[in-house]
């Protein structure tokens, strides 16, 4: 009788696990650790540029090079470290490159010099770059190729969560105990060291080295170089990262020069949120599509997002941006590194890994290109620029993955075919494919007629500011009207066509009020003036330019950059020109007084300007005849205009006032003025009850009834009035 035998396979803990689908110790672990140490890294690094700026003083490039330094390295630096943990086994790597880290951060909490931050944070990226993609590749190696979209997604939403919190704990604690929050930071840091050793110890033949070949380093250069669907992908991740760079760099600064820059925390907050609350659910959807349908998806929404960016200036316009820019992002880094993990031979898995660290070689770029872009070309054209570029990411990114496709033996219909089955758009595509000769000329005949309109409304250069009112119930040919009559536009005719197109592309609209149009402004520029809406103020006459400038504060006008523009000469006004240097305000007593309505966003420069103009009104050829008639020079009449307006408030007594003056100072008498305001009080020389003749320059800004009894004053003969 035959004996039957029962032998009993011993599995592996990584072989239990991937039998009854569930994840591995070492992937939980990891999961969990990721949100840990980003709590702990977000909880001390985003204040470093707050330490280096007000504790070391140093300026914005020193800073912009120490904080980049991290991106650089870490670029440069994942490749060498997947290599090794191919080599050498991930658990060496993974423990070594960690306790380094950890070091950093103690290292951050003793430096003193900004050549220890520079070397510090140069670690930080290179620790990092070794750390991660050795560790996404051990959490592959243990789990199903099935659970790895969902492993990449719940560690993405673990480094959000440590984006979220971290933040808010280091607020409080950097402001409570200052740099030491870095030793907090290393101490959170050496304690999951230890429970990392313990764990890879524990399952260390699930975190050996895959495999015992001997992995040269010739053999992975070769293999990366040969790999073009690796190499288009990291071409779309290096410009993708250069284009979401600009959420932390460039978005921030063009908030604040929208003067919107408590709207900035609002966003950040608002992109966490959403990662956090549906990630999961994303997760869900991109399991059932292929990888090119979420990575095409992800793009369009960022490409929607930066348009929406482009389209207007209103909060509203930037919330809906980032909630789209969040979506594409959430859709396109997960599948990012289930395509590397696709690509990757299982012999070199880290090195692929390491490999698409490259690709952060953006966060470098970004803030450098986006910078210099900003500055050059303007918020606007910058978020057209990221639209461009998210164009070409999605061309890199079907390129990578086609090169992929036929490799697994998939020709182009087959990969087309697969995105409109996942999008349900093949019955779309059939019909849009038939009309797309029409929608190309639509299209075309938009822009071209666009583009002809604005050609054909601009106006040659002006040579001074100009006043546009606008009623409440003017239509746009009246407008339009008004602007040719102005010499703002060339053909008021088109003008109507002309600003439908531009409510309809920029949603903005023509508002009411009283604009002063500078001389420099182009055609778009009038018109987002004209959409600004305005507001009024009253200048008293006598009012002084420190008075002036108090009373522009309430209206959101800083006081300090009124007062600068009260000392230019850069003015178009012949007598702004002959104005004498060394005065306290070098524009005092030329600031016409009186009832002006000014747009939202004009600048301090912009109604100075205005108010000169109002001033050169009053300076027409027959009051010049009468000055050269009466030997005054222009400065004079406003001087003694000023001492009028200061010494009699009755318009009626102001001739004789006058009169009086210009018999003392004939007689070489003093004027004997003792009341005057500041800051001339407080100058010796203002005093004319010390010293004959006149003070250096005007005490105030004469309104229109006092220059004109400067220019007119009293007969000799005729007696004052009571």
């Amino acid at each position: 009788m035959e004996q039957t035998v029962n032998t009993t396979v011993r599995l592996s803990r990584k072989e239990k696990y991937r039998k009854n689908r569930t994840y591995h110790p070492i992937v939980w672990f990891l999961i969990v650790g990721t949100a840990v140490t980003r709590v702990a890294s977000f909880m001390s690094l985003p204040f470093l540029a707050i330490h280096l700026s007000d504790n070391l003083h140093l300026n914005s490039s020193m800073i912009g090079i120490i904080l980049g330094m991290s991106g650089l390295t870490g670029a440069l630096g994942g490749f060498f470290g997947g290599y090794l943990s191919d080599r050498w086994g991930r658990r060496p790597i993974m423990l070594i490159a960690f306790a380094a880290w950890t070091g950093v951060f103690f290292g951050f909490w003793l430096a003193e010099q900004p050549l220890h931050f520079l070397v510090l944070n140069g670690l930080n990226g290179l620790c990092r770059s070794f750390f991660e993609p050795t560790s996404q590749a051990l959490m592959a190696d243990v789990s199903r190729p099935e659970q790895r979209l969902r492993i990449f997604n719940l560690r993405y939403v673990a480094i959000n969560v440590g984006m979220v919190v971290g933040p808010v704990i280091g607020s409080y604690l950097y402001y409570l105990v200052g740099t030491q929050v870095f030793l907090y930071t290393g101490t959170v840091y050496a304690i999951y060291l230890f429970f990392l050793f313990r764990i890879l110890l524990k399952y260390r033949r699930d975190a050996a080295k895959r495999g015992g070949e001997h992995i040269l380093f010739s053999e992975c250069l070769a293999v990366i170089r040969r790999d073009q669907a690796l190499g288009y992908f990291v071409l779309a991740g290096i410009l993708f990262f250069t284009v979401y760079a600009q959420i932390d760099s460039s978005l921030p600064i063009f908030l604040a020069q929208l003067g919107k820059s408590q709207l900035y925390p609002a966003l950040l907050a608002i992109n966490a949120g959403i990662v956090v609350l549906f990630q999961y659910f994303v997760s869900r959807w991109t399991e059932k599509k292929s990888i090119l349908t979420s990575l095409l998806v992800g793009n369009s929404f960022v490409i929607f997002g930066f348009f929406t960016f482009a389209a207007g200036e209103e909060p509203s316009v930037f919330i809906t941006g980032i909630i789209l820019i969040t979506f594409g992002e959430i859709l396109i880094f997960p599948v990012s590194s289930l395509f590397i993990d696709r690509l990757a031979d299982d012999r070199l898995r880290g090195t692929y890994y390491g490999a698409n660290q490259f690709s952060q070689l953006g966060l470098f770029l970004g803030p450098l290109i986006g910078g210099w872009l900003l500055e050059v070309v303007g918020g606007r054209n910058l978020w057209w620029l990221m639209v461009l570029a998210t164009l070409y990411i999605t061309w890199f990114y079907a390129l990578g993955y086609r090169k992929y496709a036929r490799k697994k033996g998939y020709n182009l219909v087959d990969v087309i075919r697969r995105v409109l089955v996942d999008l349900r758009m093949m019955a779309l595509f059939k019909a849009l494919a038939k009309s797309v000769p029409i929608l190309t000329l639509i299209v075309l005949s938009v822009l071209l007629s666009y583009r002809f309109f604005e050609a054909r409304l601009e106006a040659p250069p002006r040579t001074q500011t100009v006043q546009v009112q606008i009623s409440p119930e003017a239509n746009l040919f009246e407008i339009g009207k008004q602007l040719e009559n102005k010499q703002l536009i060339h053909n008021y005719i088109l003008f109507p066509l002309y600003a439908t197109g531009y409510s309809l592309f920029k949603q903005v609209y023509i508002q009411p009020g009283v604009y002063q149009i500078p001389r420099e402004m182009g055609l778009e520029e009038i018109m987002r003036t004209l959409s600004k809406g305005t507001y009024q103020v009253v200048i008293p006459e006598g009012a002084t330019v420190s008075d002036i400038a108090d009373i522009l504060s309430y209206y959101g006008v800083p006081k300090e950059e009124f007062l600068r523009a009260a000392n230019r000469k850069d003015y178009p006004f012949d007598f702004v020109q002959q104005i004498p240097d060394h005065r306290p305000y070098r524009l005092e007593g030329y600031l016409q007084p009186g009832k002006y309505e000014f747009r939202v966003d004009a600048s301090a420069k912009e109604i100075v300007e205005t108010m000169l103009y109002r001033f050169d009104e009053m300076l027409d050829e027959k009051t010049r005849k009468k000055l050269e008639k009466g030997n005054l020079s222009i400065d004079q009449w406003v001087i003694v205009s000023s001492l009028i307006e200061q010494v009699e408030p009755h318009p009626s007594n102001r001739p004789y006032v006058a009169r009086l003056m210009y018999d003392r100072l004939n007689r070489g008498q003093k004027l004997g003025i003792w009341s005057i305001p500041q800051p001339y009080s407080r100058i010796k020389r203002y005093y004319t009850s010390l010293y004959p003749g006149l003070p250096p320059g005007p005490i105030n800004n004469p309104g229109k009834d006092a220059l004109q009894s400067a220019i007119n004053p009293a007969d000799r003969q005729s007696p004052p009035q009571e």
